[in-house]
């Protein structure tokens, strides 16, 4: 499913001249029905803020679903995101810092320099969690030699 996944970002992106989005949106619907962390994790930010462009309406509740699919199965960028989303509240539920912590910390154990950092405040803050400044530190640290 890799090559697939890499041919419809080409197609996303028109990388050689060829820009078909409808081709490239059915090649990643097509790897999350199979699982595919990229995909699943494309279709949720697709989701999140809509693709009318390809017939996507934007819908909290399946991006969510689609996210925790692919943060589930490792994607570190979508361990991130869920954590955002977690941070914010998601489809009309309370915030939630214990489910968002969890996810931050699963992407940054993965190098993620943003959720090292979004982790890092948490510690700081105790949200989530206990304040841990050691932690926090060694994370701000990390995510500064980032970049």
């Amino acid at each position: 499913m890799q090559n697939q996944y890499r041919q419809a970002v080409m197609f996303e992106h028109a990388h050689d001249g060829e820009q078909d989005l409808v081709k490239a949106f059915k090649i990643f619907e097509k790897g999350a029905q199979l699982n595919h962390p990229s995909s699943l994790y494309k279709m949720g930010i697709s989701y999140e803020s809509g693709r009318e462009d390809v017939g996507i309406k934007q819908d909290s509740k399946r991006a969510l679903d689609y996210l925790l699919k692919a943060a589930d199965l490792g994607h570190k960028l979508a361990q991130f995101k869920v954590g955002v989303l977690y941070t914010k509240g998601v489809v009309g539920r309370e915030r939630d810092f214990v489910k968002a912590r969890d996810y931050f910390g699963r992407a940054a154990s993965q190098g993620h320099p943003q959720a090292q950092y979004n982790l890092a405040v948490a510690h700081m803050q105790g949200d989530g969690g206990t304040k841990d400044m050691d932690a926090a530190l060694s994370l701000l640290q990390s995510a500064a030699a980032k970049g």
